[in-house]
């Protein structure tokens, strides 16, 4: 999986505008019905180096590490839970309970 070095975002914003026949202003007499017309817009960027490329990486691949971990001890626990149920069923589950007796404490 590749990891880009360069990232850009850019936005934009408009205004809707409609035709007024009463403005002094001589752009916004001619206007089509309902237009949008520009306001601001911005460029975000950023220009990723060898050193924090290395660290994204190292991201990535912990990710995929987390996830053959998380697999691997669910797998160890079913593991253990079917050889509990399969020791306890064929041994019984009180057979092996000793009884005892508690002695009173007198005072």
């Amino acid at each position: 999986m590749g990891v880009p070095l360069q990232v850009r975002a850019r936005m934009q914003i408009n205004i809707l505008v409609d035709p007024y026949t009463g403005s002094n202003i001589p752009l916004f007499k001619n206007l089509p019905n309902r237009v949008f017309l520009p306001a601001m817009w911005f460029t975000q960027s950023v220009d990723i180096d060898d050193k924090l490329s290395s660290t994204v990486k190292t991201a990535l691949i912990a990710k995929t590490a987390g996830w053959g971990v998380l697999f691997s001890l669910a797998a160890v626990g079913l593991i253990l839970l079917i050889i509990g149920l399969i020791i306890t069923l064929r041994h019984g589950w009180a057979q092996n309970m000793v009884r005892t007796s508690v002695p009173k404490i007198s005072q």
